[in-house]
């Protein structure tokens, strides 16, 4: 039989069985899955006990008679003289006690059931098993341990359950957002797959492992079956970090640290048959491999970050390729696609329908609509806003190869209307990244580029030129007309990528942007 059903027919807790077990008075055997198989004997062995604890019989007294040490009729009566001397609370139990003794000359012969039933009958009361028989396991606190060993797993299970999400959108370059949101809903069934595994075949995981941490069966080195482990972590994700949700997860979080602190039964630590052990080593020592794993773990998070974010197509490039490029980098870096750019220079992009009442009134067919923007009323037509759109983009090439890739915009607007004029700051960023990325040499990751295109990122509406992964990288640009000069000084230092409303001139606007080999 198992456990759970000695214990309905013992009358006895599961920790009073384990008790028991682990202090030798019976050995289960085991079956195939490592489950204990407990026979009639070990019945009544455990009613034997039940019996002479019920009698105030001490467990060292119990263990002489089962050795042999000892007879039962000198136990009974020993322990009938001591009972004497409380009649009034142990009446009961003296009387039982004789009838023993003089019926059950052996203690292998010894049947519990009748006496149990009078023993009972006579108190009134059913019989408990004295409170020093249930020993319960003193929980492990270690609330950073737990914490930490956690915070690890859930990254690894995390990271291995959304690669195939990241390389999608690395492969496909579909719109970043997908990728946001379904990262927290991959991970938590990652870590509800991979984890009781874990739990189930090796009793840790590598976060515990590296922390001297491991979850086995009280008083034993059994593991945990799936179904257990399984409802462990699942009970840890929501009692514990209240899967992930903003302010629940982060409450949930403050109060299990706080349970655990007071030496408080957790959730998922609330069956007394499993519990979480550590393993006796240099805290020095476990600090450094967590320290060395954590290392590793995130070296190889941003290798593979760099090897998704790698380009479509690498030197020597066409014209097509690198807007190939180009238009991966807008769709992997950017929440939505925008500005996609065509082998023959042209930028398109699809904005949607627009809200009807404003200046334009009918959906976006990837026509340039740089220029004049008029509004027809009952007091007729009405220029409001004068803004160049796209800047035009010409590619050079030689035998086939890109050799030059410009961005040129020369701009007049119209006098007494509003008018604003773009950095164009992210097509100058796409486009270098979408030939320095594809450069020998550019590897995973370059620092002079990083450092470059925050120079791009710093400088809307300045000239600049540098070199970069075997590029030569120039722009100019000049204006005027847009505002007065405090306003015009503000807005660029802050970085803002409109320069405008006009000061009652027509605005002018110059800007070009050139990238080729250096040299």
């Amino acid at each position: 039989m198992n456990i759970s059903e000695i214990e309905a027919r013992s009358g006895l807790p599961r920790a009073t069985v384990r008790y028991y077990e682990a202090e030798g008075f019976l050995s289960p055997e085991r079956r195939e899955n490592d489950y204990r198989d407990y026979s009639e004997e070990d019945l009544n062995t455990l009613l034997k006990l039940k019996l002479l604890r019920a009698l105030n019989v001490p467990l060292q007294e119990i263990r002489a008679v089962q050795d042999g040490t000892d007879t039962l009729e000198h136990l009974m009566q020993r322990q009938s003289l001591k009972l004497r001397q409380q009649q009034e609370v142990l009446s009961a139990a003296e009387r039982i006690c004789r009838e023993i003794g003089e019926a059950a000359p052996d203690y292998r012969q010894l049947d519990a059931r009748p006496y149990l039933e009078k023993l009972e009958q006579g108190s009134r009361k059913p019989v408990i098993v004295p409170k020093e028989d249930k020993e319960k396991p003193e929980r492990l606190q270690a609330p950073w341990r737990r914490y930490l060993a956690r915070a690890l797993d859930q990254g690894l299970f995390g990271t291995v359950a959304t690669l195939p999400l990241i390389a999608a959108h690395a492969v496909t370059a579909w719109p970043r957002y997908y990728t946001l949101l379904l990262s927290p809903l991959l991970t938590l069934i990652g870590i509800l797959v991979f984890e009781p595994i874990l739990l189930h075949f090796w009793g840790t995981t590598p976060g515990k492992w590296l922390l001297g941490l491991s979850v086995r069966e009280y008083g034993s080195e059994r593991k945990l079956d799936w179904f257990d482990a399984l409802c462990r972590t699942a009970s840890v994700l929501w009692y514990g970090e209240g899967f992930f949700l903003p302010v629940f997860g982060l409450v949930r979080l403050i109060m299990s640290n706080s349970a655990v602190t007071r030496g408080q039964a957790l959730r998922w630590e609330e069956d007394e048959e499993w519990e979480l052990r550590l393993h006796e080593r240099s805290p020095w020592f476990s600090a450094l491999r967590y320290i060395g794993a954590e290392a590793a773990y995130v070296g190889l998070t941003l290798l593979l970050m760099g090897l998704f974010a790698l380009p479509k197509h690498f030197a020597p490039l066409t014209a097509a390729e690198l807007a190939d490029n180009y238009n991966f980098y807008i769709s992997y870096y950017s929440v939505q696609t925008k500005y996609v750019l065509d082998e023959d220079g042209k930028f398109r992009m699809d904005l949607g329908p627009i809200a009807e009442g404003g200046a334009y009134s009918s959906p976006w067919d990837g026509t340039d609509y740089g220029g004049l923007t008029t509004l027809t009323s009952s007091g007729g037509t009405h220029a409001i806003y004068h803004t160049p759109s796209f800047p035009n983009c010409t590619f050079e090439e030689t035998a086939g190869q890109l050799t030059a890739v410009r961005l040129s915009l020369d701009w007049e607007g119209v006098a007494g209307a509003g008018g604003s004029a773009s950095s164009y700051l992210d097509y100058m960023t796409y486009l270098l990244l979408a030939w320095a990325k594809a450069q020998p040499g550019s590897g995973l990751y370059s620092r002079d580029l990083q450092d470059r295109l925050k120079q791009i990122s710093s400088s809307p509406y300045q000239d600049f030129s540098f070199e970069v992964c075997g590029l030569s990288v120039r722009c100019e640009v000049s204006y005027a007309h847009f505002m007065d000069s405090s306003f015009e000084k503000d807005y660029v230092e802050q970085g803002h990528q409109l320069l405008g409303y006009g000061d009652g001139q027509a605005p002018e606007y110059h800007f070009f942007f050139e990238i080729r080999p250096a040299g």
